[in-house]
């Protein structure tokens, strides 16, 4: 019975204690297809800094904005090329400097005229 009760705490109290970022990426509206909404809220998670990074297809990640905001909206116009997918990442430092959440979100810009 030892055996199967340990396990299933501590997998219990990783699920409870998970810390999540949630990032959401979307198309900018009305516009010529050369911006990018990020929206994130880092969950009930003691940040003391936030990174946005963002790739496309063609590169690697590079830092876009630095906040310490656990809410917050972005604006990403600088380099945006219509029909091309951007992937952006965003991690979570504690006071100590340490990664403790980071996730991941892609979008296209599109152009859209009304």
């Amino acid at each position: 019975m030892k055996k199967v009760l340990v396990p299933l705490i501590l997998l219990f109290s990783c699920i409870l204690f998970s810390q999540n970022i949630l990032l959401e990426v979307s198309d900018a509206p009305n516009d010529d297809g050369s911006a990018l909404i990020l929206k994130w809220d880092a969950l009930e998670v003691p940040v003391a800094k936030l990174i946005l990074e963002r790739k496309s297809d063609q590169g690697n990640y590079q830092i876009i904005k630095q906040t310490n905001n656990s809410q917050g909206q972005f604006e990403d116009s600088k380099d945006i090329e219509p029909n091309l997918e951007f992937v952006y990442k965003i991690s979570g430092y504690n006071e100590q400097n340490e990664l403790i959440s980071s996730s991941e979100s892609s979008a296209v810009a599109k152009a859209q005229w009304f």
